[in-house]
């Protein structure tokens, strides 16, 4: 970058503070890919080492409970 650039760049850059109160978690399961996509990437990681991978392919697959 030259330093032209820098500069313009940097007289925008402001201070900022931010105080975080919560947080919200989100799954991502590949619910946008088509069946067979999102039921092929459940099958490739179904079979490796651990419950939990087990676990998330059945959540790729079926989707997540909600209570």
């Amino acid at each position: 970058m030259d330093a032209e650039a820098l500069a313009r760049m940097m007289r925008m850059i402001v201070p900022a503070r931010m105080r975080i109160t919560g947080t919200d978690g989100t799954w991502k399961l590949s619910q946008n890919k088509p069946d067979a996509a999102r039921a092929a990437a459940a099958e490739a990681i179904a079979g490796g080492i651990g419950a939990e991978l087990e676990d998330l392919a059945a959540l790729m697959r079926h989707g997540p409970v909600r209570s």
